[in-house]
């Protein structure tokens, strides 16, 4: 019974361990242009810098005291470097994509409304879920006071997407043309 229940599991292997790959080959091409020792300084104070924002008092002031330790350390090391080499790794590791930290905020954002409607959850009342999530304004964080929609590039900004790159490609707003439901069927739901 187990290998039938891992085989799924295995023939999504690649698919799972892709942001190690990705993480492994920016990495590699950090270290060509850092040395060791400060990139995994630099590596470290990006690691703190989100766990500040989500910690509470005591934990905070400790994220917050770690990522100046490290910060403090590159620094002392690279002297007029810092701020641009400090920026290129913050930016590349900001751009790996953590998929399953995805997928596990959305999973949260509607389990109660999906246990609340006792799996009988309609399209409808899904697109108003997707509405409300998006236009929510942030309470904490980098991002607060903004909401998600306000992050994407518009269409009227006319944004190609062939040079995006992959990794950072953003799926646009729908317009009301787009949408599949009616302002009737959102007041419904």
């Amino acid at each position: 019974m187990l290998p039938k229940l891992l085989q799924p599991i295995r023939s999504h292997l690649d698919d799972i361990l892709a942001p190690f790959k990705q993480a492994e080959s920016l990495h590699a091409d950090l270290l060509d242009l850092i040395p060791q020792q400060i990139l995994d300084a630099l590596v470290l104070a990006w690691h703190h810098e989100p766990l500040s924002y989500q910690s509470h008092a005591k934990q905070k002031r400790y994220h917050q005291h770690e990522r100046q330790q490290w910060l403090d350390f590159a620094e002392g090391l690279l002297d007029n470097q810092f701020v641009s080499l400090k920026a290129l790794v913050f930016e590349n590791l900001d751009s790996i994509v953590q998929a399953s930290s995805l997928v596990e905020m959305v999973n949260a954002f509607i389990r109660p409304y999906l246990n609340s409607s006792k799996g009988q959850i309609t399209q409808a009342t899904l697109n108003l879920i997707m509405f409300y999530h998006n236009h929510r304004r942030y309470k904490n964080g980098r991002r607060q006071g903004q909401a998600p929609i306000e992050l994407v590039p518009h269409r009227h900004e006319h944004t190609v997407s062939s040079q995006t790159p992959l990794n950072q490609a953003i799926l646009e707003p729908c317009t009301e043309s787009d949408s599949p439901w009616t302002p009737m069927e959102a007041e419904a739901a």
